[in-house]
């Protein structure tokens, strides 16, 4: 049963696979910015000095930027695929009406990248 869940997983579009590998990484360098940004904290014992802090903060900073594009363009790869099968005429599938669902999803990229 979970070979055949996971062979399913791998059967699926590479943009698919493409926004999924996108998503997984913005939610990976948000987890190790989160790390990284408590060692860079003021009221903190590790991280040496106050300068050593500031290079340790600003690296954090970084890293959810980075974050911020990663989850950025897994939307924007996601949303493009989606608007681009919804006005072909020739495609007979599901049309996806996701405008709403894209809004949300750019959100919280744009609030990781400002305040990055």
């Amino acid at each position: 049963m979970v070979l055949a869940t996971k062979s399913k997983c791998l059967l699926l579009h590479g943009y698919i696979q493409a926004c999924r590998g996108l998503m997984i990484a913005a939610v990976s360098l948000g987890f190790f910015g989160s790390i990284i940004a408590l060692f860079g904290m003021k009221c903190t014992k590790v991280g040496g000095s106050e300068k050593a802090k500031a290079k340790i903060a600003c690296l954090a900073g970084v890293v959810f930027i980075l974050s911020g594009l990663c989850s950025m363009t897994g939307c924007s790869l996601y949303a493009n695929k989606i608007t681009t099968e919804f006005f072909d005429p020739l495609f007979i599938d599901q049309k996806l009406n996701a405008a709403s669902a894209t809004g949300v999803a750019w959100t919280q990229p744009l609030k990781v990248n400002i305040t990055g």
